[in-house]
């Protein structure tokens, strides 16, 4: 199955085609044009439960962006406190 825009499903925080995709085995930690990853995407949504999805899929929270910054950045940048939550839990 080929994902047209997997960004685009995180975005509009559809977690069925989310998981389907994982399922497919989709490259979690690739990047976009805009270099940005389904994570960052996820965070800059504000999706808390595609984050859940795609850290217990293994999405690389270490990863690194062409700024440099990781998922904790990404964190700060959006101030999301249920998504902050997330580490706790996991």
């Amino acid at each position: 199955m080929k994902f047209e825009d997997p960004i685009e499903i995180v975005r509009t925080g559809n977690i069925e085609s989310l998981r389907e995709m994982i399922n497919s085995g989709v490259d979690l930690n690739g990047c976009n044009e805009n270099d940005w990853t389904l994570l960052k995407e996820a965070v800059g949504s504000h999706h808390s439960e595609m984050v859940r999805e795609l850290i217990r899929a293994g999405a690389d929270v270490t990863l690194r962006d062409a700024e440099g910054d990781t998922y904790d950045a990404y964190l700060n940048e959006e101030a999301d406190q249920s998504i902050a939550a997330i580490n706790l839990l996991m």
